[in-house]
C-alpha cells in the first residue's frame, strides 16, 4: 500500500513538473512572438521614418538646385547683355571717333557684372566681348579693347566687388592700365612692323632739342631723361585717370542702389562745400 502510494505521489510530481515545463515553453513562446512583434513594428517605424526623411531631403535638394539653376540662368543673362552693351558702345565709340569722350563710361558694363554677379562674370564678359568684337571690328580692335579697356574693368570690378579701400584699388587700377598700354604698344608694333616706343621716345627727344634751340639753350635732353619723363607721366596719368574713374563709379553705383565704399572725406566736404556755395 505504502509503495502504492509512493508510486502515486511521484507521478503526481512528475506531471505537475511537466505541466510547469509546458507552461513555461508556453510562456516563453508567448515572449518570443511578443518580442518578435514588437521587433517587426519598431522596424516597420524606423523605415518610415527614414523615408519620410529621405523624401524631404530630396525636396530641399530640388528646391536648392532650382534656385541655384535660376540664379546661373540669370547670372548668364545679365552677362549676356552687359557684354553686347559693352561691345557695342565701343564700336560705336570708335567709328564716331568718340572714344576719347567716352573712355570713363566703356569699362563701366563689365564693372557692373562683377558688383551684381561677382568677379567670374566679369571675365565671362570680357571674353564675350572679345569674341563680339572680333567678328564685328577685326582681331586688332578686340585685342585692343582687351588691353586698353579689359584689364582696367577687370581690376575695377574686383576693387568695387571686394570693398578694397582707394589706397589699394587706385594703385591697383593704375598698374592694370599701365600694363594694358604697354601691351597695346608692344602688340602694334608687331602688327605695323615698327618700334613705336622707340619712335615715340626719339620724337619726344627731337621736340625738346627744338624748343632748347628755340629758347637759346645749348644743352639737349638725354634718351634716358626723356625716358624717365615719359614713363612719370604715363604713371601720372594713369593714377589720375583710374582716381577719377573711382569717384565717378562710386557716385553712379551708389545711385543705383549698390554697396559700394563710400568716397573719401575730403571729396565728401568739398562736395558739400560746393553744394553750399551753389
Amino acid at each position: 500500500m505504502r509503495a502504492y502510494l509512493s508510486c502515486n505521489k511521484s507521478t503526481l510530481l512528475l506531471s505537475r513538473l511537466a505541466s510547469v515545463v509546458d507552461g513555461g515553453d508556453l510562456y516563453s513562446d508567448s515572449e518570443d512572438d511578443n518580442s518578435s512583434a514588437r521587433a517587426d513594428t519598431s522596424s516597420t517605424y524606423g523605415q518610415d521614418v527614414v523615408d519620410t526623411v529621405y523624401q524631404k531631403v530630396l525636396r530641399v535638394q530640388e528646391d536648392h538646385d532650382g534656385i541655384q539653376n535660376q540664379e546661373d540662368i540669370k547670372g548668364l543673362v545679365e552677362t549676356s547683355m552687359l557684354a553686347a552693351v559693352a561691345g557695342l558702345s565701343y564700336t560705336f565709340a570708335t567709328l564716331l571717333k568718340l572714344e576719347g569722350y567716352l573712355s570713363y563710361v566703356l569699362p563701366l558694363p563689365i564693372v557692373l557684372a562683377s558688383v551684381r554677379s561677382g568677379i567670374r562674370s566679369s571675365f565671362n564678359c570680357v571674353i564675350v566681348v572679345f569674341l563680339l568684337l572680333f567678328v564685328l571690328m577685326g582681331p586688332v580692335r578686340a585685342v585692343t579693347y582687351v588691353l586698353v579697356y579689359g584689364l582696367l574693368s577687370l581690376s575695377l570690378g574686383a576693387s568695387f566687388r571686394s570693398s578694397l579701400p582707394w589706397v589699394v584699388s587706385v594703385p591697383l587700377g593704375a598698374c592694370a592700365r599701365i600694363a594694358g598700354q604697354w601691351l597695346y604698344i608692344m602688340v602694334t608694333s608687331w602688327v605695323t612692323n615698327e618700334n613705336l616706343l622707340e619712335l615715340l621716345i626719339t620724337n619726344a627727344h627731337t621736340l625738346l632739342d627744338n624748343m632748347s634751340s628755340w629758347m637759346g639753350s645749348s644743352g639737349s635732353a638725354s634718351f634716358s631723361g626723356v625716358t624717365i619723363t615719359l614713363v612719370s607721366m604715363l604713371v601720372v596719368n594713369a593714377l589720375f585717370y583710374v582716381f577719377m574713374m573711382h569717384v565717378l563709379y562710386t557716385i553712379i553705383l551708389g545711385g543705383m542702389g549698390y554697396k559700394v565704399r563710400p568716397l573719401p572725406k575730403q571729396l565728401s566736404r568739398l562736395g558739400m562745400r560746393q553744394a553750399n556755395t551753389m
